[in-house]
């Protein structure tokens, strides 16, 4: 094996680790140098192309973990490798597999996951074959990306190699990171499986033990999972999730922050005020940045999240005593200035993104603003309608009786004088 064989390789493999640390360490010296950031993508690209270029021509001389590592380092960086490239290693795969090691396997099937490549059906065959041979020994990790790689292919692998993976991933859940539990339950949702009560089991007793390292992404993705499962874990990991989240809630994402509120709203879970708190100012920090469909999850949510508080906080004020009646007139007048400031973040993101929302958003959103007995600003509805113009020959049953209902209410709210409409 000559040494510019393994220079390519370990370059390349190093490559997203090496530029996410540079860039991130080097952006904070140089935040408002938009020249430097785009120096540093051109030599990313230029960078990049040459070792595409260099593993093609080397590919059919590369040992498994070598094309593990190549493939996986173009994953990191979230990119598609050039079709040269997948190609020759493709093809290299077909004579290595059968001695492939199992973290190796457990990489290159992720890999294919992260930058949406379907391998051929022959590959596809051999690698399965092959991580039923080495089932012993994989790693929590391992278990948890093959389970989200067959998620990803939707396709199950032979009952004999998924009852064997299923049984090692309930042996391994007791050294998953937060990632993998959401992995794991995200994949056996989307491939439509029903979870043993032993994997579940350990998945939560594990999810007890990491939940105060998760970060903003962990929390998102693991709420994103049970939602998709539609099952909430048990109590006390529902608990120390949620106070979790209320934790990373200031710094998260505006995808997290769409993501938890949905997850709350589809499971048909309560969340403390607190965190509705902690969401809604989050949601109107980072509102400007909300694509379409994540604006009109996030408006759909905290309107059916705001009733479901909102009610409950109502319902206390008026059965308790004096001293807690007054702390829960205060908690709701505090939910009612931080929901209005939401929607008026929200709002102005709907009019921007109204264009690009699908059918379902337009319907989502109408519906949340009739929920709220809110009538949004008279340039987002009309945005809004615009877009109902252009989607509505396109819309299923469902979208069109929400969409017909809720323009009702809103109609009939607009024709009120002001504040006789409340929540």
């Amino acid at each position: 094996m000559t040494h510019e064989h393994n220079d390519a390789t370990n370059h390349l493999a190093q490559l997203g680790a090496r530029r996410i640390t540079v860039a991130d360490s080097l952006g904070k010296l140089h935040q408002d140098s938009e020249t430097y950031h785009h120096q540093l993508k051109d030599l990313d690209e230029s960078l990049l192309t040459a070792l595409a270029r260099r593993a093609s021509t080397l590919a059919p001389r590369m040992l498994a973990g070598e094309i593990a590592s190549t493939l996986e380092a173009f994953a990191l960086l979230g990119r598609k490798p050039p079709e040269l490239l997948i190609s020759e290693t493709g093809k290299r795969l077909d004579e290595v597999t059968k001695d492939m090691k199992a973290s190796d396997v457990a990489r290159i099937l992720n890999a294919f996951a992260q930058f949406d490549h379907r391998p051929a059906a022959a590959l596809l065959a051999a690698l399965e074959r092959r991580v039923g041979q080495v089932v012993d020994d994989l790693g929590p990790q391992d278990v948890a990306r093959i389970f989200n790689a067959y998620a990803w292919l939707q396709q199950l692998p032979e009952d004999s190699v998924l009852n064997t993976l299923a049984s090692k991933a309930v042996q391994l859940t007791g050294g998953m990171a937060a990632q993998d539990i959401a992995s794991m339950i995200h994949a056996y949702a989307a491939l439509k499986l029903e979870p043993s009560k032993a994997l579940l089991l350990g998945l939560e007793r594990r999810a007890l033990n990491v939940t105060q390292e998760m970060n903003t992404q962990d929390v998102a993705h693991i709420f994103g999972a049970y939602a998709a499962l539609g099952q909430a874990p048990a109590e006390p990991v529902m608990g120390l999730l949620e106070r979790r989240a209320e934790q990373v809630g200031p710094s998260m994402s505006a995808k997290g922050v769409a993501t938890l509120l949905s997850a709350y709203m589809t499971l048909g879970v309560r969340p403390g005020g607190s965190l509705l708190a902690v969401l809604g100012k989050r949601g109107e920090e980072v509102a400007p940045e909300m694509t379409s469909d994540e604006v009109a999850a996030v408006i759909s949510a905290y309107a059916t999240l705001w009733q479901r508080v909102g009610q409950s906080l109502l319902s206390t004020l008026s059965a308790g005593s004096n001293s807690s009646g007054s702390a829960q007139a205060i908690q709701l007048t505090l939910m009612e200035q931080l929901g209005r400031s939401l929607l008026a973040a929200l709002g102005r993101r709907v009019e921007k993104a109204a264009p690009k929302m699908s059918p379902k958003s337009v319907a989502e959103t109408f519906e949340a603003y009739a929920k709220l007995s809110e009538a949004p600003e008279q340039a987002v509805l009309v945005a809004l309608v615009q877009r109902l113009r252009q989607v509505v020959g396109v819309m299923g049953a469902a979208d069109v009786a929400r969409t017909i209902d809720a323009y009702a209410k809103l109609r009939d709210l607009q024709a009120k004088p002001q504040g006789a409409a409340s929540r």
